[in-house]
């Protein structure tokens, strides 16, 4: 049987700090993953999080920032499936800075 993802990754939408999970399934077990982020090689972090169960297998990236807005890419023997991840800005933060700015307008 030819290995194939039974299932693909799916874009993920998050906001800053929260954590962007990745999950995927291979027709076949025992078969390594490896992570890109924008097609730089992932590894394992204080922030990014590798996990193996079988044929399943996950990327977990800690803490996202607006940085972290890019596409992932896992590749197996070949085969890739992909998907983006879209970081959010935190609405209580940019409340704070509106809040700071329309202060120091008031001061002008």
């Amino acid at each position: 049987m030819r290995l194939k993802f039974s299932t693909p990754l799916s874009d993920q939408t998050v906001r800053e700090t929260e954590t962007a999970w990745f999950e995927l399934e291979l027709s076949h077990e025992n078969v390594p993953i490896t992570w890109y982020k924008n097609e730089i090689k992932l590894h394992p972090s204080r922030t990014v999080l590798i996990h193996v169960d079988g044929n399943k297998h996950s990327l977990e990236i800690k803490d996202v920032t607006l940085d972290d807005t890019c596409q992932i890419k896992a590749e197996a023997k070949g085969i890739s499936t992909t998907a983006n991840v879209m970081v959010l800005g935190n609405p209580l933060l940019f409340c704070t800075f509106c809040s700071v700015l329309f202060a120091l307008f008031l001061l002008f």
